[in-house]
């Protein structure tokens, strides 16, 4: 199959600035081209980056584009822009186009429609109307498929469908962990994530605990700005917590994985639609502990691969409570460490990617 991937306006290919769905993606296309189908890989110009290169026999065409705005209107503005000059890149003969833009699923003519996997990796907020026409809406969890067809209605549910995320990273052999009372949470810094629970919970802890949080925290990255950060930083002054770049090498974040005992994403987030984060460090046998909403559920059950926590109320306390439980109790720690890793077979990038094509092919024949 001739397989096009438009990723959205903000961040590059390769992922160097980072971006869950733009590491998933580029991993995925990766594996469809191992499997010897074409990919064209549509992304934002970031600055050495070619125009046009055919690199690891994928073809990249590059677009100039904005960093990501504050503003919800200016952002999507923006989108509308970048459209407009990705549409004049895909080729009319292709097979299969995966959409990470707002508008292209909207503004690709009716052929072309027949062919679109919307990826709808965000909650949806009232727009899967505007998506009928394209071939397939993928959602990444339970509650993203749930909220397309409450919006769709259950007429269009045979065009929706859940495959979930896959690990970007391959980690093939399984760590026996020790309980090293390491916390780490990696993401963006940004209020909706959670971090002041984290953060406050961290500090009741007593003993030889270390926090590092590391992610983007400026506005154009995601995050939620410098006088954000500084808040974080002024509340955890004489406590062993580190802020600490965000890290797009690879390796480097690997490392952390490896090295971490505990790993926490107290999202409070409601559009939260899957969290890649906790899934990687859970594939390095970081025991996880995460906030009790829906998205999680997919794959983390609780005391038995992970931990959850009532973010709700009480917050600080809950997840306090959970921390102190896996720093205490070795075997539990240890039981579910072990259980963590089995993502790397449920959630592998070969039975993902498998996933995908086989859709693809449906979607390919039928339009045939």
């Amino acid at each position: 199959m001739k397989i096009c991937i438009v990723q959205g306006a903000f961040f590059p290919i390769p992922p160097v600035k980072g971006g869950s769905i733009e590491k998933r993606w580029f991993a995925l296309a990766n594996y469809f081209k191992s499997k010897g189908h074409q990919v064209i890989y549509i992304s934002r110009k970031f600055k050495k980056f070619k125009y046009f290169e055919k690199k690891n026999k994928i073809i990249h065409h590059r677009v100039d584009s904005f960093n990501n705005h504050k503003s919800f209107i200016i952002s999507k503005i923006y989108d509308l822009i970048y459209t407009l000059r990705v549409l004049k890149k895909i080729p009319n003969d292709v097979d299969i186009i995966v959409s990470n833009t707002f508008f292209l699923p909207i503004l690709i003519n009716k052929n072309l429609k027949k062919k679109i996997v919307v990826d709808v990796a965000r909650m949806p907020k009232n727009q899967m109307f505007f998506y009928k026409d394209s071939a397939r809406l993928r959602a990444n969890s339970k509650i993203v498929y749930k909220k397309i067809i409450n919006e769709l209605g259950n007429y269009y549910k045979h065009k929706v469908k859940l495959i979930p995320n896959p690990l970007p990273i391959k980690n093939e052999n399984l760590l026996l962990k020790k309980n090293n009372n390491k916390i780490l949470y990696t993401g963006r810094i940004h209020p909706e994530k959670g971090l002041e629970i984290l953060i406050n919970a961290f500090k009741k802890l007593i003993g030889n605990s270390q926090l590092e949080i590391i992610g983007p925290y400026k506005t154009k990255d995601g995050g939620g700005g410098l006088n954000y950060l500084n808040k974080l930083k002024n509340i955890s002054k004489n406590y062993n917590i580190k802020f600490l770049n965000p890290i797009y090498d690879k390796n480097k974040l690997q490392k952390k994985y490896k090295n971490a005992s505990i790993f926490v994403y107290p999202s409070i987030a409601e559009g939260e639609t899957f969290g890649v984060a906790p899934l990687e460090a859970m594939s390095y046998g970081c025991a996880t502990i995460v906030s009790n909403l829906e998205c999680f559920k997919d794959f983390i059950s609780n005391n038995k691969n992970g931990l959850t926590f009532n973010h709700k109320k009480n917050a600080i306390n809950n997840l306090y409570k959970k921390l102190i439980f896996l720093i205490e109790n070795k075997r539990i720690y240890s039981k579910i460490s072990y259980n963590s890793q089995k993502v790397n077979k449920t959630h592998s990038l070969e039975k993902i990617g498998e996933e995908f094509l086989k859709d693809f092919n449906y979607i390919n024949k039928r339009n045939i």
